[in-house]
């Protein structure tokens, strides 16, 4: 890779890291002061409702602690959905920049065709790692990487629900997952896997933050250039579907 490529793509990626920081997730850094602030001006509120007869002072304390859970359950909502939208933006823009950094080295050091180069952007993720392994770079065995792993799965279930991704994210990565499961814990994981969903998707700050760095440490360790340890290991491009036609 270009070092002055390498820098730009570090440079763009440290840009996205910290805005999103700065601009998101720093709107959320007291969230549980405004949580305990809540119930006050809630109580003050409804003291000014018209209020029928037979409604006491603890049926409208009630109300309060009813509205402020309601309030922080949504605050912890919006800020995790933002949260996924800013891994998915992340993410998907380091997918997109190995992948075209892949077929730009494919054509430039292994005459590759055309048709060939477009198989890069139909594989899948776990093919395209495979890929750099057989340019002698065994990514999988970098501490980053399951990281990385661990980024594709949760946009996997963020996108799809309960199904294959969110098995494995349940056995490989339990700690995105809401609940006090622990990875040495047997009984615990089959507990998990029984009786969680989709719905347990977690995603905390800091650990959105490891994702980040995980992607800055995988373009700093991206080979100065792409060397094939045996030829032609690339799928054939998937044929193109026919395009529809006008009928009388």
């Amino acid at each position: 890779m270009y070092q002055p490529y390498r820098e730009y793509l570090i440079e763009r990626h440290d840009f996205l890291v910290e805005q999103t920081r700065v601009r998101l997730l720093s709107q959320f850094a007291d969230i549980a002061q405004q949580a305990e602030e809540f119930p006050d001006r809630e109580w003050d509120r409804l003291q000014t409702m018209p209020w029928g007869e037979g409604v006491d002072g603890s049926q409208i304390a009630e109300l309060v602690q009813d509205n402020s859970a309601a309030q922080y359950d949504l605050l912890q909502g919006l800020m995790f959905n933002l949260m996924m939208g800013a891994l998915a933006g992340i993410y998907h823009e380091w997918d997109r920049n190995v992948r075209e950094h892949v077929e730009l080295e494919l054509r430039h050091n292994h005459s590759i065709s055309t048709d060939e180069g477009v198989v890069v952007w139909q594989v899948d993720f776990d093919t395209l790692m495979n890929w750099l392994n057989q340019f002698a770079w065994d990514v999988r065995s970098e501490p980053f990487f399951p990281l990385l792993d661990a980024a594709r799965l949760i946009m996997n279930v963020f996108k799809h629900g309960k199904g294959t991704s969110f098995d494995e994210l349940a056995e490989r990565y339990p700690q995105y997952l809401r609940g006090t499961f622990h990875d040495e814990d047997v009984h615990e994981k089959e507990i998990l896997t029984l009786l969680a969903d989709h719905t347990f998707l977690s995603l905390t700050q800091s650990q959105l933050v490891a994702i980040g760095a995980a992607i800055r440490e995988f373009w700093q360790k991206f080979p100065a250039s792409l060397s094939l340890i045996r030829p032609n290991p690339f799928p054939k491009p998937r044929a193109k579907r026919p395009k529809p036609t006008d009928t009388a």
